[in-house]
């Protein structure tokens, strides 16, 4: 675009110059929804980590948190039990096979 507006004319340039201010705000607010995503990630991942202990339920992390990021129900042999694994930012909170928490990280 840069360079179609070296060469173009003046008659053509107004409107190229619109288009390259359009891009350029789309840009500036793609950029600033990245930053707000990645200190979300960053303050949830802290979250979890901080303020979920061993032994609290499902509801106690969802009154703290909120609902999870995204979730995972797997089925442990070991034990023979489903747990879950919900996700806050880049942490994981695992829950036993009583939707009790065991880990965090």
């Amino acid at each position: 675009m840069q360079d179609k507006l070296k060469s173009a004319d003046v008659k053509e340039a107004a409107p190229l110059k619109k288009e390259r201010n359009v891009v350029i705000n789309k840009i500036d607010t793609l950029e600033e929804k990245k930053i707000e995503i990645q200190e979300k990630i960053i303050r949830k991942t802290g979250d979890a980590k901080k303020y979920i202990t061993e032994g609290m339920t499902m509801s106690n992390v969802k009154s703290l948190l909120g609902a999870p990021d995204g979730q995972e129900r797997k089925y442990d042999p070991k034990f023979r039990v489903y747990t879950w694994r919900w996700h806050y930012g880049n942490s994981i909170v695992h829950f036993n096979g009583a939707d009790l928490v065991y880990d965090v990280y």
